[in-house]
């Protein structure tokens, strides 16, 4: 199985991004319980970790 199996893409709705904090967009995003970035499959890539105070 691909990182990218069973993926949904798409648009996450306003309301539910004003009630998370960004890392727990983040991490739901992984968790696969809101849909990736459209640009995810356009460039082939996905989030694989994030954590408290990690920045690049």
């Amino acid at each position: 199985m691909t990182m990218l199996e069973n993926v949904t893409f798409g648009p996450i709705e306003p309301a539910q991004l004003a009630s998370m904090s960004g890392l727990e967009l983040m991490q739901a995003m992984i968790e696969k319980r809101l849909p990736a970035p459209t640009m995810a499959r356009t460039l082939n890539f996905w989030l694989a970790e994030v954590g408290e105070g990690w920045r690049f």
